[in-house]
């Protein structure tokens, strides 16, 4: 089998295979003496252009991995900017729902009605009671006041710590890559 006959690479990981294959030489895209059995290497003209070709080949995966890449990260802005509309417009139409049902409210009050019946639904009023604070919490007796304790680890200062070499149970610094496209 040549170089020129062999099947081409599709996927970006087939193309990188494929040149690790080429440069340390694989026995598969060498011609076999079927006399001798002797394994006839390529020309280097021959790998040099097929190296050329899957370089190309590589490039062009490169630019379509990152164009992809591109597209989603702006579909995701996108996205973002819309759930901010769409908050927006939620906050709204709460607005404007609780306006009006103070109002359905503040007319049944007035006119001492406890109960309203429609064909299908029914409004009604319903006695409740609220605690309102004109205090900050801090200002209350401490008897009523639930306290919060948050744990939370300090990562800054774990690294360091352990970039210095001490031991800190259950945390160990991890190497991570992230892709950035130019």
């Amino acid at each position: 089998m040549t170089v020129a006959t062999k099947e081409l690479p599709r996927t970006f990981t087939e193309i990188e295979n494929e040149i690790y294959n080429v440069l340390t030489i694989d026995p598969e895209i060498c011609d076999v003496n079927e006399e001798t059995g002797e394994i006839i290497e390529p020309d280097d003209e021959d790998v040099l252009g097929y190296l050329s070709m899957l370089a190309e080949m590589e490039e062009e995966k490169a630019d379509g991995i990152a164009f992809q890449m591109k597209k989603a990260e702006a579909y995701a802005e996108f996205l973002k900017a819309e759930e901010k509309h769409i908050a927006k417009k939620r906050a709204a139409v709460e607005t404007r729902l609780e306006r009006f049902k103070a109002y359905i409210k503040a007319i049944m009050k007035f006119n001492n009605l406890k109960k309203v019946s429609g064909k299908v639904h029914t409004l009604a009023l319903r006695r409740s009671e609220a605690v309102v604070l004109s205090v900050d919490d801090k200002e209350l007796p401490s008897g009523f006041v639930l306290k919060t304790i948050v744990f939370k680890a300090d990562k800054r200062l774990i690294k360091e710590a352990i970039s210095a070499g001490k031991r800190v149970k259950g945390a160990a610094i991890e190497e991570r890559y992230s892709l950035n496209i130019r």
